[in-house]
């Protein structure tokens, strides 16, 4: 008898765990599962570590698509200020890859305005791309009241420098972008000549 209950027991689990498996409503990421590339501490450092600092307007065109068995997303941005990096990008559309949103709604994409920390993407899924430094720690929303917003906690990502940001002007973070950049131009005019 107690063969039979340890049998069954394992086929239950088995088939439960199967089932579970094959779910194909199940959330497909949390923030708090993922690695960061790069787990930035502080506002200067992913300030100097970022190829391109912008305030952008996404225009609602995004693609999904699958690679390396993770879903991944493509939305276009349009450049509204350069705060970092080339000014050629001021008015153009850029894309900006990521992993795709932890759910099939649009509900990631009704605050159109973001100041993103951006790192060119070099690899096989797409050409032309940007990603968000950190993954996501490089991404705040900007409200109606040009102040930002940073909300990856509610998907349990980290928060370190984020929350002196946090629902303060635009230009508080053009002032800090500003300092930052500055403080490294010394430091580096200031380094002998190889």
């Amino acid at each position: 008898m107690r063969k039979f209950i340890v049998i069954c027991t394992f086929l239950l689990t088995f088939a439960f765990v199967t089932a579970c498996a094959k779910h194909e409503n199940r959330p497909r990421a949390d923030y708090g599962m993922m690695a960061l590339q790069t787990y930035y501490q502080n506002f200067e450092e992913i300030t100097i570590d970022s190829d391109l600092i912008v305030e952008v307007e996404l225009t609602g065109n995004t693609k999904q698509f699958n690679y390396g068995h993770a879903d991944w997303s493509v939305a276009d941005a349009e450049v509204k200020k350069v705060y970092k990096g080339d000014e050629k990008f001021k008015s153009e559309l850029i894309q900006i890859l990521e992993v795709a949103p932890l759910d099939n709604t649009s509900e990631n994409y009704v605050n159109k305005k973001h100041l993103l920390f951006l790192k060119k993407y070099i690899g096989p899924m797409i050409e032309d791309a940007y990603v968000i430094a950190g993954v996501y720690q490089g991404n705040f929303k900007i409200d109606n009241e040009d102040k930002l917003i940073y909300e990856a906690d509610k998907y349990h990502g980290y928060i370190s420098f984020q929350s002196k940001l946090n629902n303060q002007k635009i230009s508080v973070a053009k002032e800090r972008i500003d300092v930052a950049l500055k403080q490294t131009k010394l430091v580096n005019d200031s380094k002998p000549a190889k």
